[in-house]
């Protein structure tokens, strides 16, 4: 057998071996669905604490306006709540 016959033949082989060529497919898939899935958590999670620090500083805001409203009542803010409820 001469021997460009044999390189040829060795190179057939080792063409032909698909061994461990599923990693990488897997690897490049991983990436692609768990990639966006964790920056989607990761902004879901940013705007529900934008949300939860928001209405934080929103809360005492209404009290603060009401008790100045009524503060001919000694300027108690539950009674300014109940006052503007009712």
């Amino acid at each position: 057998m001469p021997t460009t016959e044999r390189r040829k033949q060795r190179a057939a082989r080792f063409l032909s071996d698909t061994t461990g060529s599923i990693l990488p497919y897997v690897t490049l898939v991983l990436v692609v669905i768990v990639g966006p899935s964790v920056l989607a958590l990761d902004g879901g999670r940013y705007m529900s604490l934008q949300t939860q620090l928001q209405k934080g500083a929103d809360a005492p805001a209404p009290c603060r306006t009401l008790a100045f409203d009524f503060s001919s009542w000694a300027g108690s803010c539950d009674l300014a709540i109940l006052r503007y409820r009712a």
